[in-house]
C-alpha cells in the first residue's frame, strides 16, 4: 500500500486548502455534508471527488491531474496541496474536480508514482490476490473511505464486479482506444486493438469514452474522437498518434459527466 501523504486523524483537506476536522466545516468554507441517495455529494459548492483506477504507467491519469489543477490555478488534490502552475490551460482541459484516489491493480505500476508526486492518495490491491469478492469488498471500502463520487477507468485492464458497477451506476468511466463497436470487449486492449485496425486494413480509428456497465465496453457511449490510420502505420505509431487524443477526449468526456451530474463545467 502506499499513501503519498499521512491524514491527521479524525479529519480532512477541504477543496479551499484548508483542514477540518470529521463533521466540522472550515470556517472558510460552504461546504455541507448532505449525500445524495446515490452516494454522490449534492453540495453545489464541493468539489466531486473522483477515484482513478490504473493498471499501467498513467499517462491518461497525469492528464486528468494536470486538467484538475488547471481548473484551480494550482493545484487540486487531496492531501498536501502542490503549487505547481498550469501546464494545460485550454479551456477544454480544465476539470473542476478532486482526485483523491489513485488505486492500482497490480505491483509496479507507475501511476502510482504520478499520484505520490502530486499529493494524491495512491494504493494497490493486487488483481491476483486473494478472492474476486475479497478484493471487491476492499475496493469498496477503499471508495467509502475517500468519498468518492466518480470512478474514472484510465488504462485499468481488471474488470469490476457487480457490487462496485452497481453502487456507482452511471458514474464509472472508461477510455477505450477504438471506435466502438469496433475492436472492443474481451482480449481488444491496448497494442492488440492497433494491430487488428492494421490487420482489417481500416483507414481510420480512433478513441471512445463510455459508461461502465455489467458487460467489457458495453456501456452508454459518451465520446468519440476519429483518428486517420495512414500508409506505413505500425501498431508503435498508431498508438503515439492516437495518445494524445484519448488524453484530451477523456478529460472531455470526465468533464461533461461531471457537469451533467454535479452541475459543475469546465473552469
Amino acid at each position: 500500500m502506499i499513501s503519498a501523504f499521512q491524514d491527521k486523524e479524525g479529519g480532512r483537506w477541504l477543496p479551499d486548502g484548508t483542514w477540518s476536522p470529521e463533521g466540522i466545516q472550515s470556517p472558510n468554507s460552504t461546504l455541507d455534508s448532505n449525500v445524495t441517495a446515490g452516494g454522490a455529494h449534492s453540495s453545489v459548492n464541493e468539489l466531486p471527488r473522483i477515484a482513478v483506477f490504473v493498471s499501467g504507467g498513467g499517462t491518461n491519469l497525469q492528464a486528468l491531474i494536470d486538467a484538475a489543477e488547471a481548473g484551480s490555478g494550482d493545484s487540486v488534490t487531496e492531501g498536501k496541496r502542490v503549487i505547481e502552475r498550469n501546464r494545460v490551460t485550454e479551456r477544454n482541459h480544465r476539470l473542476n474536480a478532486l482526485i483523491v484516489l489513485v488505486m492500482a491493480d497490480r505491483p509496479g505500476c507507475y501511476a502510482l508514482d504520478r499520484a505520490a508526486n502530486h499529493g494524491i492518495r495512491g494504493e494497490m490491491i493486487d488483481r491476483k490476490a486473494g478472492s474476486p469478492e475479497e478484493r471487491e469488498q476492499k475496493i469498496l471500502a477503499l471508495l467509502e473511505e475517500v468519498e468518492a463520487d466518480v470512478i474514472v477507468l484510465a488504462g485499468f485492464l481488471g474488470i469490476l464486479g457487480a457490487g462496485i458497477i452497481e453502487k456507482y451506476r452511471d458514474r464509472i468511466v472508461n477510455v477505450h482506444p477504438s471506435l466502438i463497436p469496433k475492436y472492443c470487449g474481451k482480449g481488444f486492449y491496448g497494442h492488440h486493438v492497433h494491430e487488428a485496425v492494421l490487420a482489417a486494413c481500416d483507414t481510420e480509428t480512433g478513441v471512445t469514452v463510455h459508461l461502465v456497465d455489467e458487460g467489457v465496453d458495453t456501456g452508454r457511449i459518451l465520446m468519440q474522437r476519429k483518428v486517420p490510420v495512414l500508409p506505413g502505420d505500425t501498431p508503435e505509431s498508431l498508438y503515439a498518434r492516437l495518445q494524445p487524443v484519448e488524453h484530451q477526449t477523456l478529460v472531455e468526456a470526465v468533464a461533461a459527466l461531471i457537469a451533467e451530474k454535479f452541475g459543475r463545467s469546465e473552469a
